[in-house]
């Protein structure tokens, strides 16, 4: 069985991410490599935008993973946290933009001041 032909970007945009969060590696030198070694002007884009986006929204994306996983991955599981990071930086995580903070509520209308409310 082989793997579908998106997969193998996916893959390496993971193991940028690896090198650049868990390694403590530039962002720059690891992208370079890598898309070096992508011939379609269409997937480098694709690498750049995944590696981009899960780095700028990390705090939001760790946010949406602890609160869809049962229990933290362990340490040795990284690569497969950058993996689902790299998944909801593709999807630009729907998700989370559900999960942000209400908006503070509005100030009332001033024909309500003054007003006794009932309390049952």
């Amino acid at each position: 069985m082989t793997a579908p032909a998106g997969s193998a970007l996916r893959a390496r945009a993971a193991r940028v991410l690896v090198a650049v969060l868990g390694e403590g590696r530039s962002l720059k030198a690891q992208l370079g490599p890598a898309l070096a070694a992508l011939q379609d002007t269409r997937d480098r884009a694709l690498l750049e935008a995944i590696c981009f986006s899960a780095l700028r929204h990390r705090r939001r994306y760790e946010f949406v993973l602890s609160a869809w996983l049962a229990k933290p991955l362990a340490k040795r599981d990284f690569p497969v946290h950058c993996l689902l990071l790299t998944g909801l930086a593709q999807m630009d995580a729907p998700a989370c933009r559900r999960m942000r903070p209400c908006p503070p509520r509005r100030k009332p209308p001033a024909s309500w001041e003054g007003r006794r409310w009932s309390v049952s």
